[in-house]
């Protein structure tokens, strides 16, 4: 799959409330960070245990893209999120970085 893949896969899977599906496009040892450089999250683990309290079954949160941007193996997304549990609306850009083992490293722009 091509980095842009990744990222509309894990999209829709977020959309889905599809946990496990949209873990699985992630390396096991990803990192996740405030941008530029606050590690917040680190490997599928804690991905999980976050991720489950937003990707429930009868959740309501939908991320929209308004924009997609693709530079080599990094998308960046301009999402809309709606309906999520713990932060309700949202904008922000999302960087990911896309290697060998899926996306490895994600970058959020509040």
């Amino acid at each position: 799959m091509s980095p842009a893949d990744y990222a509309q896969a894990q999209l829709e899977r977020y959309n889905a409330h599809d946990l496990e599906g949209f873990l699985a496009l992630y390396a096991e040892d990803v990192e996740i960070y405030d941008f530029p450089t606050t590690l917040c999250m680190q490997g599928r683990a804690a991905m999980r245990e976050r991720y489950g309290k937003i990707l429930y079954p009868g959740a309501t949160v939908k991320a929209v893209v308004s924009q997609r941007i693709v530079c080599g193996s990094r998308v960046i997304d301009h999402e809309q999120v709606s309906g999520h549990p713990i932060s309700g609306e949202a904008s922000l850009a999302v960087i990911y970085e896309v290697g060998a083992a899926g996306i490895e490293k994600v970058w959020f722009i509040r």
